[in-house]
């Protein structure tokens, strides 16, 4: 995991310089950056590979810019009205908030109900990095989040771990979709967040179905408040 965050953080170093490549040699070219962002400003990195946001994501029909999943035979959108359990996120921030030691819990709202952010300040700090986590998991997840987040603030990084919407532990890939409009209010909230502090110089770091999350919202929003987005391991499941 300690190469997880290093490679991460070089990466993110690079792209916000303007140097990132694939290879450590040559420049990324236009193809290799998703479609949705601007090659110049916002770079689509992955710890082992590049690829577009899947092709079976495509807008709605209904013309208010959702994503929708047509692997199945149902077609699956992103919903304004569809709700995450509040009340396992409620329960996961019990469970560790008390032990983060590293970091300042912080309260934000998805303009429905609060969630939590682990705010990690880094010392004269280069930018700031928002963690969106895996399916399922919360802003200080052991094997992905905890790394990132404090490896990227010792690194030079201020972080803000984001608590992405969760659904019961049954919950497959498919049942998040329709919370992908959620969690874009998440993402926006945590950006203001940022800038309300002086911040800047922002990139997302996204893992899984998180990674899927950032994508979403860069396609509905655009790339204007990020600089990079870093993705992890993005293949749905």
């Amino acid at each position: 995991m300690r190469k997880l965050y290093e490679n991460c953080s070089r990466r993110l170093h690079s792209s916000l310089s303007g140097s990132f490549s694939l290879d450590g040699d040559a420049p990324a070219s236009p193809n290799q950056q998703y479609s949705s962002c601007r090659h110049a400003s916002c770079h689509s990195l992955l710890q082992q590979s590049i690829q577009p946001l899947p092709p079976s994501l495509t807008p709605g029909n209904s013309g208010n810019n959702r994503v929708c999943d047509t692997r199945d035979k149902q077609q699956t959108c992103s919903d304004a009205n569809a709700a995450p359990d509040y009340a396992r996120e409620q329960r996961l921030a019990s469970e560790i908030s008390d032990a983060i030691m590293d970091g300042d819990v912080i309260s934000l709202n998805d303009g429905a109900q609060n969630f939590m952010g682990i705010l990690t300040t880094a010392e004269q700090p280069r930018g700031a990095v928002i963690i969106l986590h895996g399916r399922g998991y919360h802003p200080d997840w052991e094997d992905v989040a905890n790394p990132l987040r404090t490896g990227l603030a010792a690194k030079g990084w201020t972080t803000l771990s984001l608590q992405m919407p969760v659904l019961e532990k049954e919950a497959k890939y498919y049942d998040y979709v329709p919370l992908f409009a959620n969690a874009d209010k998440r993402i926006d909230a945590g950006i203001a967040f940022l800038k309300q502090k002086g911040i800047n110089n922002i990139a997302l770091a996204a893992h899984s179905c998180g990674a899927h999350m950032a994508m979403n919202w860069i396609s509905t929003k655009g790339d204007n408040n990020i600089a990079a987005y870093v993705g992890l391991r993005n293949g749905s499941n």
